[in-house]
C-alpha cells in the first residue's frame, strides 16, 4: 500500500510536470488515482490494531475520534479545494482529499461520545443518507 501511495503520487507529478493535456490521464487513470485505496488498506489495517488489542482506548483512538479530529480533516479537505492551482489539482489535491475522506471515516468508527459525534453518526445512519449511499455504490459498480 505504501508503494502504491509513492506510485501513484510521482506519476500524477511527472505527468502534471510534463505540460498540458494530461488532466484527463490523471484523472481517469486507475494507477494514478490508486493511492486512495492504498490509503484506505492502511487505514483499515490501522484502526484492525488499534481497536482489537483488548486494551483500554490508546491516545491516538482517542485523538482520531475527537472533534478536533473532524475539524481537522474538514479543514484539510475545504483548503484542497480553495487551492485553485492546476498543478496543485493534478497532484496533491486528490492525496489531501482521500487523506480527509479516510480521517472522516476512521473518526466515525472511533468510539466517542459528546454531541458532535452522536450529530455525525445520526447523520450517517440516516434511512436518506444510507439509501443515497447505497444507490452510488451501485451505480459506481455498474460502471
Amino acid at each position: 500500500a505504501g508503494a502504491a501511495i509513492v506510485y501513484a503520487t510521482v506519476v500524477r507529478v511527472v505527468l502534471a510536470s510534463a505540460g498540458p493535456g494530461a488532466s484527463d490521464r490523471i484523472y481517469y487513470g486507475t494507477d494514478t488515482r490508486m493511492d486512495a485505496i492504498a490509503f484506505g488498506a492502511l487505514a483499515a489495517i490501522a484502526v484492525a490494531t488499534w481497536t482489537h488489542r483488548g486494551e483500554r482506548s490508546s491516545w491516538v483512538t482517542k485523538l482520531l475520534g475527537s472533534e478536533g479530529a473532524l475539524i481537522a480533516w474538514g479543514a484539510i479537505y475545504v483548503g484542497s479545494l480553495i487551492i485553485r492551482d492546476e498543478w496543485f489539482r493534478d497532484t496533491f489535491r486528490f492525496t489531501l482529499q482521500s487523506i480527509a475522506a479516510i480521517g472522516v471515516i476512521v473518526y466515525g468508527m472511533m468510539r466517542s461520545s459528546g454531541w458532535v459525534h452522536n450529530a455525525v453518526m445520526s447523520f450517517s445512519s440516516n434511512r436518506i443518507v444510507t439509501l443515497l449511499a447505497s444507490r452510488a455504490t451501485a451505480s459506481i459498480s455498474l460502471t
